[in-house]
């Protein structure tokens, strides 16, 4: 695998992204128990519509919407996560290098 300018930035800030929201999945048992603070509930019930993609993966896998692993939505969090920053990092190259 031959790595181009730049991509080494591009790869941190996906996996920084992807580690993330595996670990905002992990934590779903507080997120789950939203606060009376109106911003800090506003946070969580944005936090927790980001991971339901996970959820509903992992939930697709198991073939049972009542016991679904965790570990398993974490890693499919992961994954989306890790390629929306990928394409993300990319967009923002390429509008940046259409500035100069």
């Amino acid at each position: 695998m031959v790595l181009h300018k730049g991509s080494l930035g591009k790869a941190s800030v996906a996996l920084a992204l992807g580690g993330l929201f595996a670990t905002l999945t992990l934590s779903i048992s507080k997120l789950g128990i939203i606060s009376e603070n109106p911003i800090v509930g506003t946070v969580q019930n944005g936090v927790v519509i980001l991971i339901t993609p996970g959820m509903y993966g992992a939930m697709a896998v198991s073939e049972n919407v009542h016991a679904w692993s965790l570990w398993v939505a974490s890693g499919i969090n992961a994954l989306i996560y890790f390629v929306v920053g990928w394409f993300a990092c990319m967009l923002c190259s390429r509008l940046a290098g259409k500035r100069k």
